[in-house]
Order: C-alpha cells, then structure tokens, then sequence
C-alpha cells in the first residue's frame, strides 16, 4: 500500500494540467469566500497555502511564488474589504509579510521536492546494487577439478567467463610467482619445443 504522500504525488502526475489549474483556481475562491464571509477572530492565512503546495508540487518553484503572489493578492483584496479603515501603510506591511511567507513556504516545498527527487533516484540505484549483489551472492556450483561453473541453466562454463556475464569484470591472463617456479620446466620445454620445429 503507498502511502499518503506518494498517493497525492500519483495524483499530481496523473491529474491533467488544466483541471488541475482549474481545481487550484476553484479552491483558492473557495478558501478567498470563506475568510471573507467568516467572523474577523478566524485567521483563514493557513488555508491559502493548500493551493500554493498543489502547484509547487506540480510545477516547481516559480510557479509556486506565482501562486503565493495570486494567493497574496486574494488575501489582500479581501483584508481590504473586511477592515478599510486599515491605513494603507498597515496593509502593504501585511502584504509584504504575508507574501514573504508564502514564498517561503513555496521555496521550501521547492527543495523538498527536489530532494524527494533526488532520494528516489539514489534508491533506485541502490536498489539496482542490491540486485547485483543479491545475483552475485550464494552458493556457486564449481567443478572441483576443471574449476567450471554451472550456471543456472546447468551449463558449465570457464570461470573468466561465468564472471563475465555476472558481474562486471574483464580478465587478462598472467602467471603468478608460484605457478611460475613450479611449471617453469614445461614452459621452456614448450618454448625450446617451437623453435624446434621452426627450423
């Protein structure tokens, strides 16, 4: 089950732009006519920044600072309105305030929206090593004399290339110091061998 959060993301994706515009717009009327017909004790500020996260969201920053300026400017009208003896000084400081902080709050759903972008594309690539180290892991069927793997096909394979096709390695071939010493006769021999019969 997803939770809440990643339902309303869902949603955000799958809701087309203009009914979503269109839900935004009927929204902030509806939050604009409410603080308007409501006594003056409730505070209605909270309510304005609904639309703000939606489009934010949705859209990105800009778009939320567009919308908590539309949303300033619904609130304003309606303060306005309600208390006109308000002296314009005391409303433009409200203007300003109120606009900061609904840009504020715009800018910080902004980056938390990035850094939930960012989390689900570090956890994708997580969850993709996981997988490889989970392919990678167990136990490995192996040939106790030719050293051969059988993969889960029952096919036996060289180990060079088993590892191959199962992890992300290349191999180059060498002798180690030991091998050397001990088969250092056979390879002169073979060697002695070939120009032997160049001649």
């Amino acid at each position: 089950m997803n939770s809440l959060p990643s339902q309303f993301e869902q949603w955000l994706a799958d809701e087309p732009p203009a009914r979503l515009v269109a839900l935004v717009s009927l929204l902030l009327l509806l939050i604009g006519v409410f603080d308007h017909i409501s006594t003056v004790e409730m505070a209605y500020g909270l309510f304005y920044i609904i639309p703000i996260l939606i489009v934010t969201w949705k859209w990105g920053k800009s778009m939320g600072v567009f919308m908590a300026g539309v949303c300033t400017i619904v609130w304003a009208a309606i303060d306005f309105f309600d208390h006109p003896s308000v002296s314009l000084v005391v409303q433009t400081w409200n203007v300003v305030i109120q606009f900061g902080i609904f840009s504020v709050v715009a800018s910080m759903l902004a980056s938390l929206r990035e850094q939930s972008s960012t989390l689900k594309h570090v956890n994708a690539e997580l969850m993709a090593a996981m997988d490889e180290v989970r392919r990678l892991s167990g136990i490995l069927p192996i040939c106790a004399w030719c050293k051969k793997i059988r993969d889960t096909d029952g096919q036996w394979l060289q180990l060079e290339q088993y590892l191959s096709s199962h992890a992300e390695v290349d191999f180059t071939h060498s002798i180690c110091p030991e091998c050397s010493k001990q088969y250092r006769s056979t390879i002169d021999k073979t060697r002695a061998g070939g120009r032997d019969s160049k001649r």
